[in-house]
């Protein structure tokens, strides 16, 4: 038996009033996970934010059943019925004023679902520029394919998320683009953060 990972930790300046709102909805998340139907977060998440919620998250409409007030946030995970985000750590701390520092890791990530769900949420944090993440596939034992990793960069009206495959891809489609990278595989990763817009550009495109 093997253990399979979806790991991150990243952090990002966010504006007030959208950290104020993601920390809620996160709360509620983490509600929904542990079955607390009658959890305080959920009436504080309304209370605070309802109609924020409400078009933000709108509710879905389901054919033969009442109108669920949470259906339009739990319609973003795979198992609707248990959504989890996965994440082990979330912290919202002090940053210049109106701005909060968001802390967010975790072992086994849903980055897509977490991802939408800061799109959502940080409208105003997202036009000031967009946010990024990267993300380690892991595994317990060295099974094939088990590792690689992903980027996340959230833009205020998409998110673009690119694996590590993908720019193997890139280089197997267009070798004599990367003549000029260095050999030495440990320089990798310092290499790839001064790359140029534009193979950066390309590298998103490939997705």
């Amino acid at each position: 038996m093997s253990e399979h990972y979806t790991k991150t930790s990243f952090a990002f300046v966010a504006d007030g009033d959208d950290a104020l709102f993601l920390s809620a909805v996160l709360d509620v998340v983490t509600a929904l996970r542990d079955d607390a139907a009658e959890s305080p977060a959920i009436v504080d998440l309304f209370a605070d934010h309802g109609a924020r919620f409400a078009s933000v998250f709108p509710v879905r409409a389901v054919s033969g059943q009442l109108d669920d007030c949470l259906s339009g946030l739990v319609s973003l995970f795979d198992d609707e019925a248990h959504p989890s985000l996965g994440l082990d750590h979330v912290r919202f701390g002090q940053w210049q004023e109106p701005s909060i520092l968001v802390s967010i890791s975790g072992d086994q990530v849903e980055c897509d679902t977490l991802a939408e769900i800061i799109r959502r949420c940080c409208p105003q944090t997202l036009r000031e520029g967009p946010v990024g993440f990267e993300v380690c596939f892991d595994c317990s034992r060295p099974h094939e394919d088990a590792f690689g990793g992903a980027s996340y960069v959230i833009f205020s009206d998409r998110v673009v998320s690119c694996g590590t495959y993908r720019l193997i891809d890139l280089i197997l489609a267009c070798p004599r683009r990367f003549e000029s990278w260095p050999p030495k595989p440990g320089l990798f990763r310092r290499w790839l953060r001064q790359v140029s817009a534009s193979i950066r550009t390309a590298i998103l495109a490939a997705r």
